[in-house]
């Protein structure tokens, strides 16, 4: 059986991420840089998208206490107090809809349990922040959240300023310039 060429073709690789993104990825597989308000994932063509970050695993105590974990969408104390960028419970998403999956942790005694296609609550700190942004919190089923942030031009002055900053000091990276096109913060690497 011969292989055609039409079977040796292959998404491009930012296709392929997007597609992995939107399902979740582990935070320490990927680059997530810190506007001065919202988190954004790196894609390989320099592209920023707005993302979440949850905790995908949760131990039985805190499932019996929460039911859910939190769904984080600003830079929120909550998010700092278990954010660790080599973390494996923690999980980052490009979202098209209010839809996760996590897992509890059942321990020795009891087995995990597992669920898909979950709808699960927002960070109260983040909301508090949207709204002192934006005054109103809403999101509609298709998850166009940050619609708002590309409408203001403060916020967006505010969140290239605190990018270029962020992308500055980490030492994976080469300054960049931070650009807008399209709803995304768009990278440009200095000569």
């Amino acid at each position: 059986m011969s292989i055609g060429k039409k079977d040796l073709e292959f998404p491009n690789l930012e296709d392929f991420f997007l597609e992995k993104v939107r399902n979740g990825v582990i935070v320490k597989y990927v680059d997530i840089i810190f506007g001065k308000y919202f988190l954004y994932i790196l894609t390989p063509q320099n592209i920023l998208y707005p993302c979440v970050i949850y905790n995908h695993i949760m131990q039985q105590n805190e499932y019996v206490k929460h039911s859910k974990p939190l769904i984080h969408f600003c830079k929120c104390n909550r998010l700092w107090s278990v954010y660790d960028k080599n973390a494996t419970f923690l999980k980052a998403k490009i979202p098209y809809n209010n839809s996760f999956d996590f897992q509890v942790g059942g321990g020795r005694n009891n087995s995990n349990k597992l669920f898909y296609n979950v709808e699960l609550p927002f960070c109260n700190e983040c909301i508090k922040i949207y709204e002192r942004l934006f005054l109103k919190f809403h999101v509609n089923e298709h998850f166009e959240l940050w619609n708002n942030i590309f409408l203001t031009k403060n916020v967006i002055e505010l969140e290239k300023k605190a990018i270029e900053y962020a992308i500055n000091l980490d030492s994976n990276f080469l300054s960049m310039d931070v650009d807008i096109n399209d709803g995304y913060f768009y990278l440009r690497r200095k000569a």
